[in-house]
C-alpha cells in the first residue's frame, strides 16, 4: 500500500547504525539499561522523512518494539525515538 509500512525485513548496516545511535533514548524511555541490543528485523515508511519500526534483541528471550522517525537530509536527517514497548517476545509483530 503506497504511504503504509513495508513487509518486515532483516536489517542492513543502515538500520543497525540507527538502532545504536538511539540506544540511550530508548533505554531513557523504558527507564532500565540493555545489556544485548540487536536488530532483529524491521519496517520502515516514508513520510516526510523515514519511520521504522524496530524489533530489538535484549537477551533472556525479550524482544523491545522501537518507532523511531529519521527526518529529511534538509532538516538534518535527525533520529526521534517516538515510542518504546519492552516485554514483547520474537513471535510478537511489529504493529
Amino acid at each position: 500500500m503506497a504511504g503504509g509500512f513495508t513487509q518486515d525485513r532483516e536489517p542492513d548496516d543502515e538500520v543497525r547504525n540507527i538502532a545504536q545511535a538511539i540506544k540511550q533514548h530508548a533505554e531513557q524511555h523504558a527507564n532500565r539499561t540493555f545489556n544485548l541490543w540487536e536488530v532483529v528485523a524491521f519496517k520502515s515508511q516514508v513520510v516526510a522523512g523515514t519511520n521504522f519500526k524496530l524489533k530489538i534483541s535484549v537477551g533472556d528471550g525479550e524482544y523491545v518494539h522501537l518507532k523511531v522517525f529519521r527526518s529529511l537530509p534538509y532538516a538534518g536527517s535527525q533520529l526521534e525515538v517516538k515510542e518504546v514497548t519492552t516485554g514483547q517476545s520474537l513471535e510478537t509483530p511489529l504493529a
